[in-house]
């Protein structure tokens, strides 16, 4: 913690550790609360080295929209308020507020908002949340677009210091009225919100589709409550493509730092081409490359000052939109992307690896970090690098590759270069043990700037709407997943990257399986087989686990003689079953094993109350199934996890 209190190393300091960040789950007595919401006026924000924030609702994770490479920012800090922005189980988009100091969260529907701007999530990973505070105080959101209406709303007024979220918003265009009807504010997609130190807002999106699209900025000054001075900074509907940014950067000098990779019409990722960088010093009015000279607006692919990365037209192992970042010490800019690598065996294979791009003041130097020998296929990359620098210059970027590593672990690299400005020697270590699926990790500019905090959601995602992948075979096992807010304190990473801090850990503590054979007569219509006599696993939640975050999976092979087989999650708890989650089998005559992925359970977990949490199945009238072995397991969310 830090030594704001003065106390450093003494045991009201350790005490004020304990009770403050989680170390007894975030349960405190009243008596803790009113004391130590009293002992002192704190000005400065308060940080402890990790923690894991769960937010008080699960999540929808039936695509990425809660946590993409484009997401920015799903998550906003001033001083020792946080926010967040994200889809509940319901698709609804929920703001929510904590004090970091001692405080419970609220929240806030955007449903509720006059006039429902935002509406319910669209199953589509494009549809991020930003979210941004500007100078005056007011908590601006803009979600839910792929190529579709701008859906925007802000509070009517300041966000008062220490909560609640504000219930007075209302919806809004940017330079055109509400309702929509600006052509510049009918096909947008990717909003961007960053804030400049001085509280100015800047929103950058594109207008138009991919493969035909332009690229925006729009101001909101300190004090304003009008968007203005909308201009085009990447020009592709001419030449019938369009400029996909990385991250955009407001350096440690108000810099502005845009970067990006091209694609043409009818394109996929295997058709992004080419690198530009360009920085601006006065608020994106005007640019320039990297040498300093002037890079005219709009920029065009054909530009060649600002083009730091010449690739093949196909097949350059480039995703759109990487990370990027700006050290504060060097004022250097670093980027991290996937390019084509091709492997030193003479096979002829080439993979799609993690580079490191970067200039030392001097020259563009390019080191590749990854070796995941995971080809090219669009199916097999890492996830896209979230890159950020530390205030002491450390430079680090946070991934996940399910398909060709451990599938529950996530990543932070750190790549700092050497003094004299050659590549130093990647540094690799665990910041997370828990499942992520397709969750793509982005970083909150405001905590990092502000605080040296590396702030991002965390949850369990699926990628892929219409496939939900070889090992999970039903959408609807995805509508309900963990979310939460993970905080790195910058200062601390060796600790972290040495082991001395604990992680979120998922850890398995009970399982029941089926015997291999088992036979299930049908059920009755829209019922379950229940546990007793069928032969089928109950397990009782033990007590120590009643005030944790619970996990539960469900692995079954079977077959039916017709119709459709459902395994089904359930949870009884007071005389009430709850149906967590149903895995079906749709192939009667499959042996093929099939599984949930980590499903949190939804029974209260402060009540006091036992917990069984059963596997039943349900088969067709007239049919009869057959199991070929099932089990069921439960696993509890270790480590500097504080609960909601």
């Amino acid at each position: 913690m830090s030594d704001i209190f003065g106390l450093a190393g003494t045991a009201l300091a350790q005490r004020l550790s304990d009770t403050l960040f989680g170390r007894r789950n975030g349960q405190l007595s009243a008596a803790e609360k009113q004391g130590f919401a009293g002992l002192v006026n704190v000005s400065a924000p308060v940080k402890d080295i990790y923690r894991f924030d769960l937010l008080p609702h699960d999540a929808s994770a039936q695509s990425t929209y809660n946590g993409t490479s484009y997401t920015h920012c799903g998550t906003v800090t001033r001083g020792d308020d946080k926010y967040t922005g994200t889809y509940n189980v319901d698709g609804n988009l929920i703001i929510t507020h904590k004090s970091l100091l001692v405080g419970k969260f609220t929240s806030f529907n955007t449903r509720d908002i006059p006039g429902d701007p935002i509406g319910p999530v669209i199953n589509d990973s494009h549809n991020t949340v930003a979210m941004g505070l500007d100078g005056a105080g007011r908590l601006h959101v803009f979600a839910n677009m792929h190529g579709g209406l701008l859906r925007y709303a802000r509070t009517v007024d300041p966000v008062p210091p220490g909560g609640p979220v504000p219930t007075n918003w209302v919806a809004s265009g940017l330079i055109g009225p509400y309702p929509i009807t600006d052509p510049l504010e009918l096909k947008v997609t990717y909003p961007r919100l960053l804030r400049f130190p001085n509280g100015d807002l800047l929103l950058y999106y594109r207008d138009g589709t991919s493969g035909e699209g332009d690229n925006y900025l729009v101001d909101l000054p300190n004090g304003a409550t009008v968007w203005q001075n909308r201009r085009m900074i990447a020009a592709g509907k001419a030449t019938l493509e369009n400029f996909y940014e990385f991250r955009p950067v407001i350096d440690h000098r108000g810099w502005l730092w845009i970067a990006g990779t091209w694609r043409p019409q009818g394109g996929d990722a295997n058709t992004n081409a080419d690198v530009h960088l360009m920085l601006s010093k006065d608020r994106g009015n005007t640019w320039q490359a990297v040498d300093g000279s002037p890079v005219a607006m709009p920029l065009v692919h054909s530009n060649t000052n600002a083009r730091i990365l010449s690739t093949p037209a196909t097949n350059s192992g480039i995703i759109n939109q990487p990370g990027m970042a700006v050290n504060p010490v060097t004022g250097n800019p670093h980027l991290f992307l996937t390019l084509a690598a091709p492997r030193n065996d003479g096979s002829g294979i080439s993979d799609r690896e993690i580079h490191h791009l970067w200039h030392n003041g001097t020259t563009w130097k390019i080191d590749q970090v990854t070796f995941l020998r995971n080809t090219m296929g669009l199916q097999n990359w890492p996830t896209r690098a979230d890159g950020f620098c530390s205030e002491e210059g450390r430079v680090l970027f946070v991934y996940t590759a399910r398909q060709t590593r451990k599938t529950n672990v996530v990543w932070m690299v750190d790549v700092t270069p050497n003094p004299d400005g050659t590549s130093g020697k990647p540094v690799e270590f665990m910041i997370a043990d828990v499942p992520t699926g397709d969750f793509e990790f982005t970083h909150e500019d405001d905590a990092l700037r502000d605080q040296n905090i590396y702030r991002s959601l965390l949850s369990n995602t699926n990628a892929d709407v219409s496939n939900p992948g070889p090992a999970y075979h039903d959408l609807s096992l995805w509508r309900r997943q963990l979310i939460g807010v993970l905080s790195i304190d910058l200062s601390r990473i060796a600790d972290v990257a040495s082991g001395k801090v604990r992680i979120p850990h998922m850890r398995q503590f009970a399982s029941a399986a089926v015997a291999p054979g088992t036979s299930i007569a049908s059920t009755p219509s829209g019922a379950s087989a229940s546990p007793a006599g069928a032969g089928l696993p109950a397990i009782v939640v033990p007590t120590g686990m009643r005030h944790r975050k619970l996990f539960a999976r469900l692995s079954m092979r079977g077959v039916v003689t017709g119709g459709t087989l459902y395994g089904v999650i359930s949870e009884q708890q007071n005389g009430g079953i709850t149906d967590t989650a149903v895995l079906p089998f749709t192939n009667t005559g499959s042996n093929a094993t099939k599984s949930t992925p980590w499903v949190p359970l939804t029974s209260p977990p402060d009540n006091n109350l036992d917990t069984t949490v059963s596997m039943r199945v349900r088969v067709p009238t007239g049919q009869t199934a057959t199991l070929n072995g099932a089990t069921l397991e439960l696993a509890v969310l270790d480590g500097p996890v504080i609960m909601p």
